[in-house]
């Protein structure tokens, strides 16, 4: 009986990778990944491409606010151009890179920088934000283009820092499918990986961002109220 009841859940997962494998093989699966891949991909590129071109042409746009927001837009573009483009595209056609080994490993490196990357910078420019808003006075001297630089440099460096474990936890093997997979001899630590990538860049940020955001809000909603019963007030005067 055990051996009849093996038997069939083998069968039902044999059938259910066929069948996994079919549609991914499927031509209209491939001809509507690519158009969706090649959508979003361009609007990524294109859209945070303008923002970077626009803050750099324009002096006026300079400003520490656009700094973090330039440096948000590169992480963007990078994540519409290596995942997308890089690493997607290839899965559709049934490979896993189409770049090599050092491909492999330098795609998926990229991948999880721009990533971090990317939710430190909404950190950063939420605090830039506070700052301006709750504390102006302060924020002539601490939120500066050349501070703005220098913590864009940092978060940059850090990160690329942090990321560099994925250089050992991805491997290049052409007889596996995908031939981009993690490295079976470091595996056991992608767990802990995957939790202090959850933690430092979603858990954190996100702890920061929202109860920033209420504050500012509160402030400006202040702001506003006082600004309207002055002018109430000056109008009933004259």
């Amino acid at each position: 009986m055990d051996v009849w009841n093996h038997t069939e859940t083998a069968a039902a997962v044999t059938t259910t990778e066929s069948a996994g494998t079919e549609d991914e093989d499927d031509p209209l699966y491939k001809a509507v990944s690519m158009i969706v891949y090649i959508i979003v991909g361009a609007f990524s590129i294109i859209g945070n491409g303008m923002v970077i071109i626009v803050v750099l042409r324009v002096k006026s746009m300079r400003t520490p606010t656009n700094c973090h927001l330039v440096s948000l837009a590169i992480a963007d573009a990078i994540i519409g151009l290596v995942p997308i483009y890089l690493h997607s595209v290839p899965e559709v056609f049934g490979r896993g890179s189409w770049f090599g080994p050092y491909g492999c490993v330098l795609i998926v490196y990229v991948e999880y920088l721009a990533f971090n990357v990317s939710a430190v910078s909404i950190a950063a420019f939420t605090a830039e934000r506070y700052i301006a808003i709750c504390h102006p006075m302060k924020s002539h001297y601490m939120c500066t283009i050349n501070r703005a630089i220098k913590i864009i440099i940092c978060v940059w460096l850090i990160t690329a820092i942090y990321c560099i474990w994925w250089l050992i936890l991805i491997k290049y093997d052409e007889s596996k499918t995908p031939p981009c997979y993690y490295n079976q001899r470091y595996q056991h630590l992608l767990p802990y990986v995957y939790t202090a990538d959850c933690i430092l860049f979603y858990f954190i940020p996100v702890g920061i961002a929202i109860p920033t955001y209420i504050v500012i809000g509160r402030a400006l909603y202040r702001s506003t109220r006082s600004r309207s019963t002055m002018v109430a007030r000056l109008l009933k005067e004259a």
